[in-house]
C-alpha cells in the first residue's frame, strides 16, 4: 500500500479539502490560505523603489497559491534594470524574488548630470551620486544605442580601454576618446577594431602624447 509522506501528504490533504469545500479558484479571488506577509528581494541593487513598491503592494495579502505572474512581469517590465526574475514560495507566508539585473557599463552626461547606462545599452533614469562610486567611462554627445553598442563591445576588448576617461559621440559616425592622462584621440568612420589596434601600437611606442588623429585610414598624426 502506498503511504504518503511529508510534502506529498500535505498537498494531498490540501487538494482534498479544497475539493470537498467546492472552493472556486479564479484570478480575482483572495484565497484565505497562505496569505503573503513577507516579501524578500535578492540582488536588487538598482531596482527602482517605485517598481519595488508596486510589486510589494500587489503581493501583500495575496495567497501563495494565487499569484498572477503576468502582473508581476508587467510591473518588473517598468524597470530599466530587470533582466529576469524567479519566485520562490516559502510556506506559510513568505515569497522570495530573486532578480537578475543588467549592470552599469558607462555614464551618460546630460545637463551636468551623469546617468547610468546599463548592459542593455539603455540610458537609465538612475543618476550617479557621490555614494555610488563607480569607476565607469563617461559618454557624451549624440547617443544612438546600436551605434554605441557596436563600437563599445569592440573597444572594451582592448586593455587601453581601462585608461579611458571619456568618449564623445559625434556626427558622421565618429567618436573621440579622452584618456585619463589627457591624451586626446580622434577616430574615423571605418573599422573600429583596426583603429584600436593602431592606437594600441602608437601608445606603446610613444609616450606623453597630446593628441592622436586616426580619422583618415592609413594615416596617423601625432603631437
Amino acid at each position: 500500500m502506498l503511504v504518503l509522506k511529508g510534502k506529498k501528504k500535505f498537498i494531498f490533504f490540501l487538494i482534498l479539502f479544497l475539493f470537498l469545500t467546492n472552493y472556486q479558484f479564479n484570478k480575482q479571488s483572495y484565497l484565505p490560505l497562505f496569505k503573503i506577509n513577507k516579501v524578500k528581494f535578492i540582488n536588487h541593487v538598482n531596482l527602482e523603489e517605485n517598481v519595488k513598491d508596486e510589486v510589494i503592494n500587489y503581493l501583500n495579502n495575496k495567497s501563495l497559491l494565487n499569484i498572477n505572474y503576468k502582473k508581476l512581469s508587467l510591473s518588473f517590465s517598468k524597470s530599466d534594470w530587470i533582466k529576469n526574475f524567479k519566485i520562490k514560495k516559502k510556506y506559510p507566508d513568505k515569497i522570495v524574488i530573486q532578480i537578475r539585473e543588467f549592470v552599469p557599463i558607462a555614464l551618460y552626461k546630460k545637463k551636468q548630470k551623469l546617468y547610468l547606462i546599463n548592459s542593455n545599452f539603455e540610458i537609465t533614469e538612475k543618476v550617479k551620486t557621490k555614494t555610488n562610486n563607480l569607476n565607469l567611462v563617461q559618454i557624451s554627445g549624440l547617443y544612438k544605442k546600436e551605434f554605441f553598442k557596436e563600437k563599445f563591445l569592440i573597444i572594451k576588448k582592448f586593455n587601453i580601454y581601462n585608461d579611458f576617461r571619456s568618449i564623445e559621440l559625434l556626427n558622421l559616425n565618429r567618436l573621440d576618446i579622452y584618456f585619463k592622462n589627457n591624451t586626446y584621440v580622434k577616430l574615423g568612420d571605418y573599422d573600429i577594431h583596426f583603429q584600436m589596434n593602431i592606437l594600441t601600437k602608437v601608445l606603446k611606442k610613444y609616450k606623453n602624447l597630446k593628441s592622436i588623429d586616426l580619422r583618415n585610414k592609413g594615416r596617423v598624426i601625432i603631437k
